[in-house]
């Protein structure tokens, strides 16, 4: 039973990327040139990802390995493969393993609450393989080119089959946690978002305390190679199990089986009561107030402003780029002596000639994060079944899609200008400068959240069984991050090349002309095709 709730799982999410269900329900027929084309776009995602991680891991090997720390590099991967797992599954194992819309279905039937929880808990690990692939492969080839032993390599596949089993363990318990105390509350959202979040910032602090210890000591680890190996004693540790040490490795594979399966006791004592649960709702009060007449519009933006705020998990994953944007402006005023000195000591040039050379990348990084914010990629398809309430209302498409755009165009224009604002006072950019800083990231935020909008027409998901099915494993959303990185790699090199060209001024003129040129083209096929598209859903 456990294999057959799997496969059900893992084929409806197949069928959401690649395919769909027509108005019978049966499943389209998938053409072979749409799977290669969904193929080449993953292939160029992992592809990217792979370098990107063989970048870093290239530089720790070429760094330990030749003074015999094979430990230590392992025991860095180790954590930091363990981290991103943790982090990324905590968004998604409460979606999946309580709030599917198909838990009470399922229990209705003669099957076991405890198969229900392990298919659930096992295709969230499926996805954390993927991603711990993505790690471990760089790492390993890194570290065969530094002259690494057949012993580490036989250790790395020993903790890539483990890890995820830890990572998912601890990311239900959390799952579980947040579950349980939101389950009876009412404003349930924002105690969710609330501990979400503090689990999140206590990760980046921990994160950027060991990234700031340990620049400091590969500057020194040279000289310094046994103070440098005695300050990272525990990783080392850590970094043991690779080696296949004894000790270490029955003390992790104790903790891995423990965690796991205090998570499945703990969780499968209260996966009933979690599922299915009445869920409280706040006593109405009705007071006579004088009648107020609003458009349609601003009805309709009203409604996607609540179901954005109704929704902890539509929030995290669609507004995550919105918390990067604001802690890296933060950051950027909090450092900012650092940086007048980093520049003083690098370039040997004034403070104000450097934030002129560096202010097309400066905005070209906040237009990258601004990619991250992809809250109207899923805003139609989260409909789901109710969509034809909707379409049953004397309301034309393009009033609906915009609409659906408007939260996305507000938060994220606000906040890449509020970002913009920060990073100008930060780097003491040139007024004339300044106002660059403000709008180009506003017109990128606008431009994202119009193509979110196209791509969710192009590609919706109205059937689903949990939020997060739409949110982060929707095509929709998974074009719009790629059409994100794009625009925000297009941007970096235009800014890195044009600045042996011409001048700052005029790249961010053509980045700000550009936006604008994209954001009436987006508008003219929103309140065109994509209207028309949406009517004949």
């Amino acid at each position: 039973m456990i294999r057959r709730l799997l496969s059900i799982r893992l084929k409806s999410t197949f069928l959401g990327l690649v395919g769909g269900k027509d108005k019978n329900g049966n499943p389209k027929p998938v053409s072979v040139g749409k799977v290669a084309l969904y193929v080449l776009l993953f292939a160029f995602l992992a592809a990217s990802l792979l370098f990107f991680v063989f970048t870093v891991t290239i530089s720790l090997a070429m760094v330990f390995i030749p003074f015999g720390a094979d430990d230590i590099y392992f025991g860095l991967v180790s954590l930091a493969s363990l981290s991103v797992l943790f982090v990324l599954s905590i968004f998604e194992t409460k979606s999946e393993i309580f709030d599917c819309k198909d838990n009470e279905l399922l229990l209705s039937m003669p099957i076991k609450s405890g198969d229900i929880i392990i298919s659930r808990i096992a295709s969230v690990m499926i996805y954390n393989y993927i991603i711990e692939a993505v790690i471990m492969i760089p790492a390993v080839v890194s570290y065969i080119i530094a002259g690494g032993s057949a012993i580490g390599i036989a250790g790395s596949v020993l903790v890539f089959l483990t890890l995820p089993h830890l990572a998912t363990a601890l990311a239900s318990g959390v799952g579980y946690l947040v579950a349980l105390i939101s389950a009876k509350m009412k404003n349930k959202t924002v105690v969710v978002m609330a501990l979400y979040m503090l689990f999140l910032f206590a990760y980046m602090a921990a994160y950027t305390y060991l990234m700031e210890n340990l620049d400091a000591l590969i500057e020194n680890i040279v000289n310094n190679f046994t103070d440098v190996a005695e300050k990272l004693s525990f990783v080392g540790i850590v970094g043991s199990v690779s080696l296949l040490n004894p000790i270490a490795l029955i003390i992790y594979l104790l903790l891995s089986f423990c965690v796991s399966a205090v998570a499945y006791f703990v969780i499968s004592k209260s996966f009933i009561y979690i599922a299915t649960g009445s869920k409280t709702s706040a006593k109405i009060k009705y007071h006579a107030k004088k009648l107020e007449q609003k458009s349609l519009f601003s009805a309709l933006v009203k409604k996607e402003f609540s179901k954005l705020f109704s929704s902890a998990g539509y929030m995290l994953n669609g507004g995550l780029g919105v918390i990067f944007m604001l802690l890296l402006g933060g950051f950027a005023i909090v450092k900012r002596g650092d940086f007048e000195v980093a520049v003083g000591e690098m370039l040997q040039i004034p403070l104000g000639v450097a934030s002129e050379l560096f202010a097309p990348m400066i905005i070209a990084l906040i237009v990258f994060m601004s990619s991250m914010v992809m809250i109207s990629s899923s805003a139609l398809s989260l409909e789901g079944k109710s969509f034809w309430i909707l379409k049953s209302m004397p309301i034309e498409p393009k009033t609906y899609l915009f609409a659906k755009a408007m939260p996305h165009v507000v938060i994220g224009a606000a906040s890449g200008a509020v970002t913009g604002l920060l990073l100008a006072i930060a780097t003491s950019a040139p007024v004339y400068l300044c106002p660059f800083y403000l709008l180009i990231p506003a017109l990128a935020n606008v431009f994202f959240a119009f193509a979110g909008i196209l791509l969710n027409v192009a590609f919706p998901k109205f059937e689903f069984t949990n939020e997060m099915q739409v949110v982060k494993q929707s095509m929709a959303t998974f074009l719009s991050m790629m059409l994100g990185f794009l625009v925000g790699g297009a941007f970096f090199v235009l800014a890195i090349f044009g600045m042996s060209m011409t001048s700052a001024v005029v790249i961010v003129s053509l980045m700000t002309a550009t936006l604008v040129i994209l954001n009436v083209g987006a508008y003219l096929l929103i309140a065109g095709p994509a209207s028309r598209r949406a009517a004949n859903f």
